[in-house]
């Protein structure tokens, strides 16, 4: 899985011109939440994604990271990196760059916010995911860990349930959850959030780069939207 490198940049702005005040790096799992945000609020930063679920590898995922990273310095003068601790050295990665990261664990704690996470994981123990898993994962288990029917019942079953965290921004069908289900044999439940601690853990973070324009404070939060 390779970083989509050819469509993986989002901007007004073309790659020539001159630098902007920040740019953005994020996982390809959380490319539509991230979206919507830069829309809602009005920013026009580069962003650069990451192939979806790059931490099954951490070989391919350095690679990734260190060539959009010298993308994002070339046409930025700081980056943030939206990832969780995904590499087991990937502060001293982003360091390379003196590249900043949004305060997480993983994606899921960032759509959520840390106490809601706690508050589902305290009622069963859960595999969280988003909609846009339920497109890349046959990618991502079947060629990328090599897991077959058996494997997968064996590393989702330490789960009580499966969790798709829906803010309404990634379509998906009814078919691609039974199809998912089918595999894992765990129950799937999903949950519409909304994008507002995403926001504002996104928010703060950019503020205190001191990349944030002021007036994009001003605007409002993105909503749940429906299906």
């Amino acid at each position: 899985m390779e970083a989509t490198l050819k469509a993986g940049y989002s901007s007004r702005r073309r790659l020539g011109d001159s630098k902007a005040a920040g740019a953005i790096i994020t996982c390809g799992i959380l490319r539509d939440e991230l979206e919507a945000v830069v829309r809602d609020k009005g920013l026009d930063y580069p962003v650069f994604y990451l192939a979806p679920a790059p931490c099954i590898n951490y070989d391919r995922l350095e690679k990734q990271l260190d060539v959009l990273l010298r993308r994002a310095a070339a046409a930025a003068e700081k980056t943030l990196v939206v990832i969780g601790r995904c590499h087991p050295d990937i502060d001293h990665l982003l360091g390379r760059y003196n590249a900043g990261r949004l305060p997480m664990n993983n994606c899921f704690e960032a759509l959520l916010g840390a106490s809601r996470m706690r508050e589902l994981l305290n009622e069963a123990t859960t595999f969280f995911t988003t909609p846009s898993w339920l497109k890349h994962w046959r990618r991502a288990v079947k060629q990328g860990m090599k897991w077959d029917e058996t494997d997968a019942r064996q590393n989702f079953g330490v789960n009580q349930r499966i969790l798709v965290l829906d803010a309404g921004v990634t379509p998906y069908t009814d078919e691609e959850v039974l199809a998912f289900f089918d595999f894992a044999q765990i129950g799937v439940e999903i949950v519409p959030i909304d994008l507002a601690a995403f926001a504002t853990l996104l928010m703060g973070e950019l503020e205190k780069l001191g990349i944030l324009p002021a007036e994009a404070l001003l605007l409002g939060t993105v909503e749940t939207q429906s299906r």
